[in-house]
């Protein structure tokens, strides 16, 4: 097994163990809280068409929330906002066509669309972010940022259903990978912090970038 394929079937294992946490423990998120509540960032609804079937998105939509504030920080708003803006664009599916014929290869190809696309757009804010950690001397922010990309490259594969999932089992599911972004988020800003204190990150030179 090439280490790449390492990488991306540690991605998928991190996703099932989230799933084994306890409902009771930590609710299911049915929206991701961004932290901007109240603040105005809505786009006209052509506008964001226009912008998740683009070839290269701009930055102001791959990281509504952060694309003034850092390579990093814009690469962590991003996991979270394409994996529900593509998402949605499944749940439209669903409401369209119904759970059962939403399987259909024919009834999902926006979706699959809309994930092949921002598959594309994303490797230049995980280089970039990537590059700003390791510019700022914290190897061990660039391997969770590694991590992370492997984790929401597996997330974004596993918006497909399943062939024999339930509609409720499908909902439980795709809820999962926000509990991911947000415990690797939490990493990754503690060793920036850790970083900026001085505090030793870990090695840069065992690193293996995560490329899908």
């Amino acid at each position: 097994m090439t280490t790449n394929k390492k990488i991306f079937f540690s991605a998928c294992l991190v996703v099932l163990n989230f799933l084994a946490v306890s409902v009771h423990a930590i609710p299911l998120i049915n929206e991701p809280a961004t932290g901007n509540e109240g603040k105005t960032t809505a786009k006209k609804p052509a506008k964001v068409v226009k912008e998740i079937f683009s070839e290269q998105p701009s930055a102001g939509f791959v990281c509504p929330n952060a694309d003034t504030l850092g390579a990093t920080e814009c690469f962590l708003d991003a996991t979270e906002h394409l994996y529900t803006v593509c998402r949605h664009v499944k749940a439209i599916e669903l409401i369209e066509y119904g759970f059962e014929k939403a399987r259909d290869t024919i009834n999902n190809t926006k979706s699959d669309y809309c994930r092949n696309k921002q598959k594309v757009s994303m490797p230049r804010y995980f280089e970039a972010a990537l590059r700003e950690a390791q510019n700022s001397s914290s190897c061990a922010t660039a391997h969770h940022i590694n991590q992370l990309y492997a984790v929401w490259t597996a997330s974004m594969i596993a918006l497909k259903q399943l062939p024999d999932e339930t509609e409720q089992e499908y909902q439980r599911r795709i809820d999962v990978p926000y509990r991911a972004f947000a415990a690797y988020k939490q990493h990754i800003r503690d060793t920036l912090v850790a970083a900026s204190s001085g505090k030793a990150t870990g090695s840069c030179e065992k690193l293996v970038v995560f490329k899908p």
